[in-house]
């Protein structure tokens, strides 16, 4: 009984230090992007009047605007990248947080993290001018949140099925 015990600890203590790693690449990933020296830069030069324009000129509140864009054809392989990588980046997130915390155990709370996540992200970027606020990543992060949500779902009912 101990030695599981033991087990269960080290699984969730495993689980938590790949949940952070993920975290800071995610981090990484969306608000570190740049080089550093083009990031000080922008955050520097942050002011109100800069968000203003940023909201008014640099941002996309129409939903599917940017993804219906890229597909288009009318931007090249990168468009089609991000609108990949903003699906994948949250996969782990839907897959991960449920095993870590009983309370994100439903699909609706799990989305609903990985939409506030993002929402975190994106006003980041906006703010401090290190990217560009677009709803379309929050509607992609979230996606990826529910595929890594019905993996996850999808790996419970194979192990309590193939477990012994």
């Amino acid at each position: 009984m101990k030695k599981r015990n033991f087990n269960s600890k080290l699984s969730h203590i495993l689980l938590w230090s790949v949940f952070c790693l993920y975290m800071l690449l995610l981090v990484k990933a969306i608000l570190f992007k740049y080089p550093a020296s083009m990031m000080i830069a922008a955050v520097k030069q942050t002011n109100m009047e800069l968000i203003r324009i940023r909201i008014l000129l640099g941002s996309n509140f129409v939903p599917m605007k940017t993804v219906f864009h890229y597909l288009s054809g009318e931007i090249t392989s990168i468009g089609k990248i991000n609108i990949i990588a903003n699906v994948i980046l949250f996969i782990p997130l839907g897959f991960l947080i449920p095993f870590l915390v009983k309370k994100f155990n439903k699909f609706a709370t799990v989305i609903g993290l990985a939409f506030v996540i993002s929402l975190i992200f994106e006003l980041i970027q906006l703010i401090f001018g290190i990217g560009n606020f677009d709803i379309d990543d929050l509607i992609l992060n979230s996606f990826g949140a529910m595929i890594g949500f019905v993996v996850h779902v999808w790996w419970i009912k194979c192990v309590k099925k193939y477990s012994l």
